[in-house]
């Protein structure tokens, strides 16, 4: 090929068990590097730019779907689906009409019987500004393993809160990712002196277990921390005011 141009990239919706999306509108998407569209679980997105090959072009591509990933699963509670590569469509721009190439990497079909138990009449809308930053991914990436029963509460909040400060002391942390101090300190205190027998962190008595609304503030600020640290604006401060109440 003279002048290769890659035309579109090609995804699959993969459901996960248990969950099926029930015949959902379209999703039209249109970001500063993609458009496309979202139609019975096939995703096209056409590159706004050109790119002569898919090895280009699909780091962008699969940072964007990670994102909406993420975003779609901190709505529904848990990791839904995912996007599965399936090809490129690639044209000669010095060729003549109608002469084009196009490179499907992926055409696995499975069929499988699955028990589904939850349904969605719709599609998550793409995110309008996520930025998959290594921050984002290991908190991300922690939280994920605490609500698929991996890892308790107190524990995987603590790692996402060290993690934070792991090369800066707590106040400085919290000025550089532009987090009040309190939700830190916060966050700190129940990760650290709070759970039972099955969670605690440190077997110090007496034990505390976290009251349903402190289990529910961690929760939420560990969520509320990967959205801001996505999708930070300048001078944007995650406070406490933006959190549940503790009582």
């Amino acid at each position: 090929m003279n002048d290769p141009h890659v035309v579109s990239l090609t995804y699959k919706i993969i459901e996960e068990d248990g969950f099926k999306f029930n015949d959902p509108p379209d999703v039209e998407v249109d970001t500063p590097d993609f458009k496309g569209r979202l139609s019975q679980g096939v995703l096209t997105l056409e590159p706004k730019d050109h790119f002569e090959s898919e090895a280009h072009v699909r780091p962008r591509a699969d940072e964007f779907l990670r994102g909406w990933e993420i975003t779609a699963a901190l709505h529904y509670g848990r990791s839904e689906f995912h996007f599965r590569f399936q090809g490129s469509s690639i044209v000669d721009r010095q060729a003549g009409p109608g002469k084009h190439f196009i490179d499907l990497s992926d055409n696995l079909h499975m069929s499988m019987t699955v028990n589904v138990e939850k349904y969605s009449a719709s599609y998550p809308a793409p995110p309008d500004n996520f930025r998959l930053t290594p921050e984002v991914e290991v908190i991300w990436n922690r939280y994920s393993r605490y609500i698929e029963g991996k890892e308790p509460l107190p524990s995987m909040a603590y790692s996402c809160l060290t993690f934070l400060e792991r090369d800066k002391h707590r106040e400085l942390a919290a000025k550089d990712y532009g987090i009040e101090i309190q939700v830190l300190k916060t966050l700190g205190e129940l990760t650290t002196n709070r759970g039972d027998v099955t969670t605690a962190r440190k077997f110090k008595p007496p034990l505390l277990p976290l009251s349903s609304s402190e289990q529910t503030w961690i929760e939420s600020t560990i969520k509320a921390i990967i959205v801001h640290l996505a999708s930070k604006k300048p001078d944007h401060v995650l406070k406490m005011t933006d959190l549940p109440p503790l009582t």
